[in-house]
């Protein structure tokens, strides 16, 4: 899957049968990937943080990283074959090492995800393997979807019109990743029917993608090496083989796909928010800008100890959701839009607190810090990728709405998938686009096997001293949490409030059943770069989504703030990703790639 030979694993070889042999095996691309790429923090790596910055300052795109990692990236998506295909988890983990040497990797290689993914589930043969066959090239296919400068969401002026015995189309879109110079343009437009069924796609050729295509574009604040372009339809004719689907299957078509695009984008919200934290801790706790003798004060303690716990709950959330997807495709329409709500809230107030910790050396373009502002923008525009904060929470609203009415507190619970969710070393079933469906058709697989689970996940931490007593605590605190909440299907009467406080407080006990039970299936694992068993991990993430499902803003008390500390100097001090799988990564200086100024010249490419 990830070709460069020479390459191999980070950390050497793990002997058969020790604990998480297998766990290391499974991720044996990530690990590869991170080896190709070298250390993060070489000066002299341009496919490291120092490269990252000269990109942003120059407002060039990432041309010399999408190089190296681009293949890995693209075939995540879109494999030349099933061989080859990762399951998401794997992906996930891969797509993280390359992101967190620059986020903006990940638009410049995989804004076509959607597109791609389009043609995948719903394209002919033939507009399958023409995709395919652009990927593999690099080639980039935009998608001008939901966005029009001039009309909401869903209410696109876009028109497909009949002409003769085919169509034309009328209008214009906005902000249209991959916009530049693209090979190829899926189109969501208007065919005058009514309602959902009002939507059809249609894949544009290189020719006329590019004849379309408006000459100024539009910049973000963040991804600053990435346009979004803007293109204009005058009648341009369109053949009836050129449609994506069926004519009015466009809008389901295109919200199918898109749960693949949230499950692959909380990489990026992962990927950046452990940079951040990686930058902040190294300032704070000895890095070669500030030692501080005594160790850093109570507030920044519980800065980063919160921001630690913050980023690991959402590992956790992203591994569980990206896995139960694979498992329970028909829940994944409801996981996906769960994880993406849960891991940008999370991720955001992990770097808000790193932002903290920094101080005003955060946000200056230059110094040693200023790796730091790029990744903070890069995140705040990451928020916003195929959807809003306000519409994710009035669509799992509605979900958790429609989940109460068909699966109420009297449902037993299907405790035999849970273990093929959260056993993180386990195999998963074949991934299928066919199987996401728009409708949860299958209830939430976690939280009744919670409550199911319980009487003997609390024996077992009774044995493990204080760290096991406080992490019972709070797991008896969750329990009747859960209880009240209907078992945990957004009980309007059980939760009343807002939408938004109510999808929260889901979202919150949601996520403290995803952290107890993949606790519980991986003890014999050292997640978190800890022995196996551990617990040190388990109380400070229950505590923090406990006091957010209350209505607190990510608090820990003093016990859990310093376990969360343990976690972070396994994971920061031992160079680990800051994850459950806690991939070894690269150390500085292992990889030399040249000298600071062949460092910038590969790191901004000449135009």
């Amino acid at each position: 899957m990830i070709p460069g030979k020479g390459t191999r694993a980070v950390g050497g070889p793990v002997a058969v049968g020790t604990p998480g042999a297998a766990l290391a095996r499974r991720h044996l691309p990530a690990s590869e990937l991170e080896a190709r790429l070298g250390a993060a923090g070489d000066p002299a790596n341009p496919a490291g943080f120092g490269g990252m910055v000269a990109r942003d300052a120059a407002g060039a795109p990432p041309v010399g990283l999408a190089a190296l990692a681009g293949g890995p990236l693209r075939r995540v998506f879109a494999p030349r074959d099933d061989s080859e295909r990762l399951d998401l988890d794997q992906a996930l983990l891969v797509v993280r090492v390359a992101a967190r040497r620059d986020v903006t990797v990940m638009p410049a290689t995989m804004f076509n995800i959607t597109a791609v993914t389009q043609v995948l589930l719903a394209g002919r043969p033939d507009q399958r393997a023409r995709v395919l066959a652009v990927t593999e090239a690099g080639g980039a296919l935009g998608f001008a979807g939901l966005e029009e400068e001039t009309a909401g969401l869903f209410a696109t002026r876009c028109q497909l019109g009949r002409e003769g015995s085919g169509h034309r189309l009328d209008g214009g879109k906005w902000l249209v990743g991959l916009g530049e110079d693209p090979d190829g343009l899926v189109v969501l437009c208007n065919d005058g029917g009514r309602g959902p069924a009002a939507f059809s796609l249609v894949l544009l050729d290189q020719e006329s993608a590019r004849a379309t295509r408006s000459p100024s574009d539009s910049r973000a604040s963040g991804f600053r090496g990435v346009s979004f372009g803007r293109f204009h339809f005058a009648g341009l004719p369109v053949r009836a083989d050129q449609l994506v689907g069926g004519q009015g299957e466009g809008m389901e078509i295109t919200l199918r796909s898109l749960q693949v695009v949230r499950l692959v984008s909380l990489a990026a919200n992962l990927a950046g928010c452990d940079t951040a934290l990686r930058l902040a801790w190294g300032y704070a706790v000895g890095g070669a800008d500030r030692r501080l003798q005594t160790g850093p004060d109570a507030v920044t303690r519980q800065d980063l100890a919160v921001a630690t716990t913050a980023l690991a709950v959402a590992d956790l959330v992203s591994a569980v959701a990206v896995r139960a997807a694979q498992v329970v495709p028909g829940w994944a329409a409801t996981g996906a839009a769960l994880a993406k709500r849960l891991v940008g809230e999370l991720t955001s107030e992990a770097v808000a607190r790193c932002s903290d910790v920094l101080g005003m050396r955060g946000l200056l373009t230059d110094g040693p810090l200023r790796a730091f502002d790029v990744v903070r923008r890069d995140l705040a525009v990451a928020r916003y990728v195929d959807t809003s904060p306000q519409d994710l929470v009035r669509e799992l609203g509605t979900r958790l709405d429609a989940a109460h009415r068909v699966g109420g507190a009297g449902r037993p619970a299907d405790t035999g998938l849970v273990p093929r969710v959260c056993a993180l070393d386990g195999d998963l079933p074949p991934f299928g686009l066919a199987a996401f469906t728009l409708a949860s058709a299958r209830p939430d697989p976690l939280v009744p096997a919670l409550l199911e689970v319980a009487p003997t996940i609390q024996a077992g931490l009774t044995e493990l001293g204080d760290s096991g007593r406080d992490a019972l605590t709070a797991l008896t605190a969750l329990l009747t949490e859960l209880g009240a909440e209907g078992r945990g299907t957004g009980d309007r009467e059980a939760a009343p409030g807002s939408t938004a406080s109510r999808v929260d407080r889901h979202c919150a006990l949601w996520a403290g059943a995803a952290v107890t039970l993949t606790w519980w299936h991986n003890r014999g694992l050292p997640l978190f770069g800890l022995p196996p068993g551990s617990v040190d991990w388990v109380a400070p993430a229950l505590n923090l989504v406990l006091d957010c499902a209350r209505g607190g803003r990510f608090r820990l008390d003093a016990r859990s703030a310093e376990q969360a500390l343990v976690v972070a100097r396994a994971l920061l001090d031992g160079d680990r990703l800051v994850s459950a799988v806690a991939l070894p990564l690269v150390k500085r200086g292992a990889v030399t790639r040249g000298n600071a100024a062949e460092c910038l010249a590969a790191a901004v490419p000449q135009r």
